[in-house]
């Protein structure tokens, strides 16, 4: 039976007894970020390699992978960048996020568009946002057209609005953006959380409670109201818009729990506790948490799993990688989480814990032996199956990271929070000074850059007019028409 009672105990016994492939002390910041530059050193080899043969397109991943699963991948190492300070990756991130933009600057580049799915558009709009909040540098040939991360996530965000579809199931995203893919008529978790958190985070990041903030509350209660988030927290991975959404698909993964649980943190962090808003989002994260450390902690051991395809070793090239959104939630929910629920706190940190050091466990595969395997409580050599192990190392990156505190993220009025534990942007607590921030949490809007959009989510005041070198790469540049 899986449960949560024996988190400390079993940690602490993972942390003395494991003799790690990949040499991990979670207690050290200098052993965590050795070991998460031998899984990016991994993850390169196998980017550059395929960006090199392919003919130098950046942020693209060797088919079978998707559009998605290279956003993910840009939006983990913008973190381990953040957090290692190693500059020599910036170039690959500058040159990924501006590459995989298309015409529009929306993230929708047209030779993508036979399987272009909300999700994939919403995973490099979270990278843009991650690129936003952790200040990854903006090319200046973006600059001089007032375009930012923070403006791109927002036209994608826009975008997404305008797809919101309240003539089935009375709302909600589809899958597929294009009418002609399969999956249109699948309306999936996954668009939903994606489409929740990156509204969230740019509530979070412009301080507009009216627009983004009740966009991310209206999803979540479609999302419940619907059955894909039942009320003891669950996710299900999704619905038919051609039953009116009468049937649900009840698989549940890591990584749409993951979404949701990072979407309740945010929310939580900008509102006040006391509030409606707040304990809205209160009772919501301890629901997601909850039931997520029931769920996916495989049974004594603390070690996180993906129950619906793990034990089985029948995980496809996505389900392989879903945990890496899940170990980041849930350092993202323990840095932010009110200073009161300590024993959330304490659980995921046992959880992650004993997870990175399962995962140094299992990365002992590949030419060079510290490739990561898909499975962390029993691992097996499945290196010829998964194409390079990308998701597999990502999975472990993200973990070992989640043992160190997320670091400081970025307002756009030029503040930034330390996300230590049981921090509040509410009434400036854990606030910092930098540019020409106020320091008290609050965003007016009034020096926020220029979007790409204007509300409606269209670039259509942009068109293309020469072609230029950003990051070491050629890129269409966008200028005002």
């Amino acid at each position: 039976m899986r449960g949560i009672s024996g988190f400390g105990l079993t940690s602490l016994a993972l942390s003395a007894g494991l003799a790690n492939a990949i040499d991990l002390d979670v207690n050290n910041r200098d052993s965590v970020l050795n070991a998460s530059k031998i899984v990016v050193d991994n993850i390169l080899a196998v980017y550059n390699n395929y960006t090199e043969s392919s003919g130098g397109i950046p942020g693209l991943l060797p088919q079978p992978y998707y559009l998605y699963n290279a956003g993910k991948m840009v939006n983990s190492l913008i973190k381990y960048w953040a957090l290692s300070e190693d500059e020599s990756i910036v170039p690959t991130l500058q040159s990924a996020l501006v590459f995989q933009l298309g015409p529009d600057f929306n993230y929708m580049p047209p030779n993508q568009s036979k399987s272009l799915g909300n999700d994939d558009q919403a995973a490099w709009a979270l990278a843009a946002m991650s690129a936003a909040e952790y200040d990854l540098p903006v090319p200046n040939d973006l600059l001089s057209n007032n375009i930012t991360w923070a403006s791109i996530a927002d036209t994608v965000f826009k975008e997404q609005v305008a797809r919101w579809d309240t003539e089935s199931c009375g709302g909600g995203l589809r899958w597929q953006i294009f009418t002609f893919n399969n999956g249109y008529n699948y309306k999936n978790a996954i668009s939903q959380a994606s489409f929740t958190l990156l509204a969230t985070r740019l509530h979070r990041f412009t301080g507009n409670s009216t627009f983004y903030g009740e966009w991310a509350t209206r999803a979540v209660e479609w999302t419940r109201s619907i059955g894909l988030m039942n009320q003891n927290g669950q996710t299900f991975d999704g619905t038919d818009a051609t039953t009116n959404c009468s049937e649900i698909n009840r698989l549940q993964w890591t990584n749409n729990a993951g979404l949701f649980l990072t979407t309740g943190a945010y929310s939580a962090n900008v509102t006040a506790p006391d509030s409606a808003t707040g304990r809205y989002w209160s009772e919501l994260n301890q629901l997601v948490t909850n039931s997520s450390l029931r769920i996916f902690v495989y049974e004594d051991r603390d070690i996180i799993y993906e129950v619906a395809c793990e034990p089985s070793n029948n995980c496809n090239i996505d389900q392989t990688g879903f945990r890496a959104q899940f170990v980041r939630s849930l350092a993202t929910y323990r840095d932010m989480a009110p200073s009161d629920d300590i024993v959330s706190r304490q659980n995921i940190t046992a959880v992650l814990r004993a997870s990175a050091n399962a995962a140094a466990a299992a990365c002992v595969y590949g030419e060079n032996g510290t490739s990561c395997a898909n499975s962390w409580y029993d691992p097996v050599d499945d290196t010829e199956d998964y194409y390079g192990q990308i998701n597999q190392n990502l999975n472990a990156l993200e973990v070992f990271l989640a043992n160190l505190p997320s670091g400081e993220i970025k307002m756009e009025n030029g503040s930034t929070y330390g996300t230590g534990v049981g921090g509040s942007l509410v009434g400036g607590a854990n606030m910092t000074e930098r540019g020409n921030g106020s320091g008290n949490g609050s965003a007016t809007g009034s020096n926020m850059p220029k979007s790409s959009g204007d509300g409606t989510g269209a670039a259509s005041t942009l068109v293309v007019s020469s072609m230029l070198t950003v990051a070491g790469v050629f890129v269409a540049v966008l200028v005002l028409a």
